[in-house]
């Protein structure tokens, strides 16, 4: 049964990768054409692409806010992110504007998008392998300068992913500020502090004990573990640390799996907290 599932499982992403790599290719022959030559400038203006909802990634760049506005303090930084990361970008890292846009956009929003927009001095969009809708964004974008990862498209004029291609995400902007004439870079992260959330776990928190705690349940099915995986490493960890508490991090949606281990005797250490977005 379980070699069934995984051979189900090995198609399936197969034939979306399949499906992937053929839209992209359609996406390079409608909308791929290069952008005019770069001219000396000066950058008032920078978009930034972020729906991904990758919060991981979007704390580690977030230096780029603080030295581009420490550097050039007129320059506008606007972010397209989702709903649920807004708050993030716009009171933590100081973006001007937030456009808020779904994770995955359809052609119409897209456009509509990219005439609110209007015509940025520079446009950024960091995922690695773009696909076919972000293409047409890039394609109907009035940006002069494109700054990307995806060294094989010619919307992008600012090619940074063979460049970076050895070095942290947190790192990859590195080339991009220095274009944009920022000396002495501090890539050090901007860490959000929230006292409500910081209150909630002080309330909650062993006292006086060493805790690990720990996130089975990352953004995608892909990077979640299930109930058997979580057990295991449980279990191992509490023979390993028998002093040592435990906490599992979790988003509403599995609230009540987590309380069934923690609710489990033989996992007695074990805590857990609840994690949203804003």
């Amino acid at each position: 049964m379980l070699d069934l599932k995984a051979g189900y499982k090995s198609i399936k992403s197969s034939l979306q990768l399949w499906r992937d790599v053929r839209r992209r290719k359609i996406g390079i022959m409608l909308f791929d054409t290069a952008k005019t030559s770069l001219t000396p400038r000066k950058i008032n203006r920078i978009v930034m692409v972020r729906w991904d909802a990758k919060l991981g990634d979007a704390i580690v760049s977030s230096w780029f806010f603080r030295e581009i506005k420490k550097a050039h303090p007129e320059t506008k930084i606007e972010v397209i992110t989702t709903p649920g990361m807004a708050w993030l970008f716009r009171d933590h890292f100081g973006a001007d504007k937030i456009y808020k846009s779904k994770k995955r956009p359809s052609l119409t929003d897209l456009h509509r998008l990219c005439h609110e927009i209007g015509q940025p001095d520079l446009l950024i969009h960091f995922n690695p392998y773009l696909k076919l809708k972000d293409l047409f964004f890039l394609s109907c974008s009035n940006a002069p300068l494109i700054a990307g990862l995806d060294d094989e498209i010619s919307l992008i004029n600012l090619k940074y992913g063979k460049i970076t291609e050895e070095v942290h995400f947190s790192q990859k902007f590195r080339p991009l500020a220095t274009f944009c004439n920022v000396d002495d870079i501090d890539t050090d992260y901007i860490i959000p502090k929230l006292p409500e959330c910081e209150e909630r776990v002080e309330a909650k928190w062993p006292v006086g004990s060493r805790v690990i705690a720990i996130n089975p349940y990352g953004s995608g099915k892909s990077r979640r573990l299930n109930v058997d995986s979580i057990r295991r490493i449980l279990d191992f960890l509490t023979r390993s640390y028998p002093d040592v508490k435990f906490c599992l991090l979790h988003s509403p949606e599995f609230k009540a799996e987590v309380a069934q281990l923690c609710n489990e005797s033989e996992f007695h250490f074990l805590c857990s907290f609840e994690h949203t977005h804003r």
